[in-house]
């Protein structure tokens, strides 16, 4: 799927380090859904507090 063909272009070096960072956020989050993931990092820094 989607993820698996991310995950080996990250293990290969062709995606920029800086959305792998945003990517395991969101993944291990989970819960987080893609309107969430477009407000962008305020929404991952309010979740953060938590």
């Amino acid at each position: 799927g989607l993820a698996q063909s991310y995950i080996s272009d990250l293990e290969s070096g062709a995606v920029d380090p800086r959305w792998s960072t945003i990517y395991r956020v969101v993944y291990g989050l989970g819960e987080m859904n893609i309107q969430d993931f477009l407000n962008g990092p305020q929404t991952i820094r309010s979740l953060k507090i938590h």
